[in-house]
Order: structure tokens, then sequence, then C-alpha cells
């Protein structure tokens, strides 16, 4: 999200990252096996509803107060710090060059 803010802090694009929290959703079971099903059903209660999770992301897409916000982080709506590992430059330049390779660019 960082390298890409600044190949793109010359247009109009913007660009940002969130977390959605632990979501109750059957992303991770084994859909040949059912395996993984009965921890989700026991986590459920403490896990946030797929709209819940969706909130943010939506928030993002639609709210003008953060149409102008290019660059960040966010989790329940709210603007929150990038860890270290998130905010080392060198790390950020070698994934934006691999990520880059790997779609043939």
């Amino acid at each position: 999200m960082r390298s890409l803010h600044e190949h793109i802090k010359n247009t109009r694009v913007t660009v940002n990252a969130l977390h959605p929290g632990a979501v109750a959703t059957n992303i991770g079971v084994d859909r040949e096996t059912g395996f993984g099903k009965r921890i989700i059903k026991l986590l459920v209660p403490f896990f946030r509803t797929p709209e819940k999770g969706a909130a943010t992301a939506v928030f993002l897409a639609m709210d003008e107060k953060v149409s102008s916000i290019s660059g960040a982080y966010f989790y329940d709506e709210k603007e929150v710090s990038i860890s270290g590992l998130g905010q080392d430059n060198e790390l950020a330049d070698r994934f934006w060059k691999w990520s880059m390779e790997q779609v043939g660019l």
C-alpha cells in the first residue's frame, strides 16, 4: 500500500489498507473435508459478522471524509498506526519490485 501510494501520489487516485478484524466466515474451512467448520462455530460468538468485517472497506470506498486520504491504514473506520515492519521502506521497495515481477511488469 505504501509503495503503491508513492507511485500514484500525483494522481487523484487514493490507496489505503485496512484490517477487517476476526470475521466469522467459512474462508478457512476446507471445502472437501469440512475441516475447520466446528472451530468456526465455536468462535462465532467472539468474531465479527461479515457485515461488521466489511464496514471499514465500505467506509473507505464511500465516505467523503476519507476521499483525500491516501497511504494510511484503517481499523474500525479509524486511521491507526502502521506497524514498525510496515514502515520499513527497504522492505516495501523489495515487495514492490517482487510484485511487479510476479505480474510481468
